[in-house]
Order: C-alpha cells, then structure tokens, then sequence
C-alpha cells in the first residue's frame, strides 16, 4: 500500500480556513505607499499633464502648401517677373493674394508675393493653355488646380528667365497645432 502524499499545507492553516470560511471574505486595502494624499498628488499629475496637453494643441501655426512653378514672359506693373504656380485645388480657400511665397527656381531661392489667385480650379487642358504649354508637360497633375500668379522680388532673383521651371512654397493660412494630431485633431 502506498502512503498518501504529504500535505503542502499546515495543519493550523487548514484549521483556520475550515472555521472562517463562512465569515466574511477578506477585503483588499491600499498599501501604505497610496494612501489619500498620494492618490490625490497622482491625480492632480494627471490633470496638469492633461491641461498641459490642451494647451499646447491651441496656438495657431503657419501652414504652408507646395506645388510646380513656371516663370512666365509676362511682367507684372512693377516689372517684376510673374510665375504661374499650380496647387492643388483642396488649398484654393487658404490662399490669400498678398501673402508671402518662397520660389525654388534652379540654383536660386527667391522669394516673392501672391498677386492673384484664381477663383475657380483649372482642369489640366485649362492650364496649357492659359501657359502656352503643351499638354504633355502638365501630365504629372493629379486632378484639377488651382492657378496662382506670384510676382518675384526683382532683387532677390536678377537672372529669373521666362520657361524657368522649380517649385514654389505658398503661405496658406494658419491651423492650431492640435489639427495635426493623428487622433484628436479633428477636435481642433
């Protein structure tokens, strides 16, 4: 006959689990280390970071927008050279005639101004031939633009030649920097 295996448990435990298993069942108690003030200091961390977080996301940033850029023959009053910058027609709205713009025409970088922005978006076809350019040279667009005319600064950019092609960097408004947050921007 095989002897029963030793029990893993004392006796005295198993006598005092057999007598109070009827009472009440323990409760669970914060630890020393979280006690009221301490929870209360945790909380108030929560709410400052919280805060902290709001108010960072509230300030207005510039926002800016990018698109080809074509220095045409045409001349502006002043003399100054006008580029024909192409954007994409979702920025139409946020692009204001007066406000700055930054030309990276070839070696240069030169800045200039929004004369005029165009009030409704061109398709492709519109485009070459308001330029003067064959359709094939505007086959990177993507859908309808939106046509702006920048005159340069004469003196940041003295050699700009008529058919000088690049890019162009269009201030296009302000947003609070809480916009672009993946998940909460659409609060802002």
């Amino acid at each position: 006959m095989a002897t029963p295996p030793p029990m893993i448990f004392r006796r005295e435990a198993l006598d005092y689990r057999l007598k109070t298993q009827t009472q009440r069942p323990a409760t669970m108690t914060w630890p020393a280390l979280m006690a009221r003030h301490i929870r209360l200091a945790c909380w108030l961390l929560v709410a400052l970071l919280g805060l902290g977080g709001i108010l960072a996301c509230l300030p207005t940033v510039p926002v800016s927008a990018t698109g080809p850029a074509i220095v045409t023959p045409q001349g502006s009053a002043t003399g100054a050279p006008l580029v024909a910058v192409l954007m994409p027609a979702r920025d139409l709205h946020r692009l204001q005639p007066g406000t700055a713009a930054t030309l990276d025409l070839g070696p240069n970088e030169d800045t200039g101004t929004i004369a005029v922005v165009e009030p409704a978006p061109l398709s492709r076809a519109q485009v070459a031939q308001r330029l003067g350019l064959p359709p094939s040279a505007l086959s990177a667009l993507a859908g309808p633009v939106a046509l702006v005319w920048v005159t340069s600064d004469p003196t940041s950019s003295p050699t700009t030649v008529p058919g000088t092609a690049g890019q162009a960097t269009l201030r296009a408004g302000t947003r609070r920097a809480g916009k672009f947050l993946p998940l909460v921007g659409r609060l802002f």
